[in-house]
């Protein structure tokens, strides 16, 4: 591996210096390895080195995942303050989190760990459009994204009627007309489910009743 490096440019002295760096912040021989396979590896900040050496069971992912994402990644890295949820997430998700991670760093670790790969893709695909449906109609926006439509579907859908149903735009209006609400964990429920396919005869039975 340091010939690879020796014919990237860099001196046998340099490569030796970097290694010593790895070692000394307590990174393993498998870890080290993985860094030594890719010439970015020779770039690395002492702080990012100090942060893949400190959390030995992750390490590997960690070095792998910073010379993939490059300087995102790394400065996201830097800044977290839930780095064993992340590494979490990433060992059941995949690259993908890294990339979403690298942009919103901890504030998309709650979205993950709710919704899981369903939201990972969109996130990637339309970055703040997905978190932003996400945030205003919840689990019902979710729904909507696992049927493949995109933010903006969504919005549509939902600007097309004001009756459209979302459990937590009713929950709001509740707590708006001053309805009590329960100290245990709580949800607010239409009559009728609101996306799903099996209840689209009964929504109609609705509507027409109304």
């Amino acid at each position: 591996m340091i010939d690879k490096l020796v014919d990237c440019g860099f001196e046998v002295a340099e490569i030796n210096a970097k290694v010593k760096a790895f070692k000394n912040n307590g990174i393993t021989k498998k870890t080290i390895q993985t860094l030594l396979s890719d010439a970015k590896s020779m770039y690395l900040s002492d702080d990012v080195v100090k942060v893949i050496g400190q959390n030995t069971g992750n390490s590997d992912l960690l070095a792998c995942l910073v010379l993939k994402n490059g300087d995102d990644f790394s400065n996201a890295l830097l800044k977290t303050t839930v780095l064993d949820d992340f590494c979490d997430l990433a060992w059941k998700y995949g690259d993908d989190v890294a990339t979403v991670f690298s942009t919103y760093i901890d504030d998309s670790i709650p979205i993950i760990q709710n919704y899981g790969g369903d939201v990972i893709e969109s996130i990637v695909k339309y970055g703040d459009d997905t978190l932003n449906v996400i945030e205003i109609y919840g689990d019902d926006a979710v729904n909507y994204l696992k049927q493949g439509l995109t933010p903006e579907e969504i919005l549509k859908y939902y600007s097309a009627s004001e009756s459209i149903p979302s459990s937590k735009v009713l929950r709001n209006n509740m707590i708006a007309a001053d309805a009590d609400v329960p100290t245990f964990a709580n949800a607010a429920h239409h009559i009728v489910a609101g996306s799903a396919k099996k209840a689209a005869d009964a929504r109609e039975i609705l509507k027409n009743t109304a």
